[in-house]
């Protein structure tokens, strides 16, 4: 039932911005868009935020999510917190989200790393969005989250011990309720090898590693495909930084 719904809140979310003239009928998803997209074009979001759009495609990467008005959504690894205030706009007042970070991502910049997330939730801007320090795998939840988020950094843990990243798997697992779904962008590099010094990840791990932790109806998208990414060079070069190819696939705790 859950993916169902996942599924008919994607399609509706994909036609109120990507196809003019199709009416949405089912009000929680007409709300959401209406939300999201209100959120957006929103003076109080930050012009760097925006500044990312173009290439995050924040509409049709909560489309592929699933999210739901009144979802609880776990940003893992959460940063300096875009996808946080895009999250908080798609759940609405009646949701959840827990922004996470580790206790280095903290340190990381002496702070500065971090600030943009503070920022946003100053004055209470973001009132349906808490803040948490968690070390990766010691996550608290239990059955307790609709949907979890993992941006572009399951390859600095897996890359150091491919055991930890298994273990940060298991533990997002355990915080799903059941029928809930993990999604999970990384930065694609080379098959066979540690892609520690490129900051990638071999894009063959990750689905044995879903299917390790229990997850099933493994999915997979092309919306941030770079074709003309080698793959072979940091993330961090001026040539492909920001616009790296990269994997983002979905997959559900069974229910």
């Amino acid at each position: 039932m859950k993916k169902l719904k996942h599924t008919l809140l994607a399609t509706a979310l994909l036609a109120s911005f990507t196809t003019p003239g199709i009416a949405v009928t089912t009000s929680d998803n007409t709300l959401v868009a209406t939300q999201l997209q209100t959120a957006l074009q929103s003076l109080s979001r930050p012009a760097a935020d925006k500044a990312q759009d173009a290439q995050r495609q924040p509409v049709k990467m909560v489309a592929f999510l699933g999210i739901s008005q009144g979802d609880t959504v776990l940003d893992v690894g959460a940063g300096g917190g875009y996808a946080t205030e895009i999250f908080s706009a798609a759940v609405g007042q009646s949701g959840h989200v827990i922004a996470q970070n580790d206790g280095f991502a903290m340190k990381l910049m002496d702070g500065k790393y971090v600030a943009p997330l503070i920022a946003r939730t100053d004055e209470d801007r973001l009132s349906n969005v808490e803040m948490q320090v968690w070390e990766m795998t010691e996550i608290p939840l239990n059955s307790s989250v609709d949907v979890a988020f993992w941006g572009n950094n399951l390859h600095d843990y897996y890359n150091r011990d491919p055991e930890l990243g298994q273990a940060i798997i298991n533990t997002l697992f355990k915080a799903l309720k059941p029928g809930g779904t993990l999604a999970l962008t990384d930065h694609v590099g080379v098959k066979g090898q540690n892609n520690s010094e490129l900051h990638r990840l071999d894009p063959t791990v990750l689905t044995p590693m879903l299917k390790k932790a229990g997850f099933t109806h493994i999915e997979s998208s092309s919306l941030y495909h770079n074709a003309s990414d080698s793959h072979a060079i940091s993330v961090f070069d001026s040539s492909i930084r920001g616009n790296t190819d990269k994997l983002f696939i979905k997959a559900m705790k069974p229910e």
